[in-house]
C-alpha cells in the first residue's frame, strides 16, 4: 500500500495526530497534503506555517490546541493514534509515535 494521508485515513480509525520532527518534515506534511486534497480552513495548507503536532481529519488538517497537546503527550493512545510522520513517509514499519524513543 501507498503510503498517503488517505491510507492513513483508512487504514486508522478514530483521531489522528501526526507529530512533526521539525519544521522540514512539517513543509513536507503540508506539501503532501495539499497535493492529496486536504485543507486548513478551506485554504491550501502551505499557505499556513506547520505545527509540531497537527490533527488529520478526513479531508482537513488542523491545528491541535492546549487540550489537543496535553491530550497527545498523556493520553491513553487506545482512543486516538499518534503518528511519526518522517518514519510513516519512510516507509518504517512501526511508525507510531513513541516519546521514548525520541531521546
Amino acid at each position: 500500500m501507498e503510503r498517503t494521508l488517505i491510507a492513513l485515513r483508512k487504514e486508522l480509525k478514530g483521531d489522528i495526530y501526526v507529530w512533526l520532527r521539525n519544521a522540514e518534515i512539517g513543509r513536507r506534511f503540508l506539501q503532501d497534503a495539499e497535493n492529496e486534497g486536504f485543507t486548513i480552513s478551506g485554504d491550501n495548507p502551505t499557505a499556513h506555517p506547520p505545527a509540531t503536532v497537527m490533527a488529520l481529519g478526513d479531508k482537513a488538517i488542523n491545528y491541535v490546541g492546549a487540550n489537543g497537546m496535553i491530550r497527545f503527550q498523556c493520553g491513553a493512545t487506545d482512543s486516538f493514534h499518534r503518528v511519526n510522520y518522517e518514519m510513516y513517509v519512510s516507509g518504517v514499519e512501526e511508525y507510531r509515535y513513541d516519546e521514548n524513543s525520541m531521546a
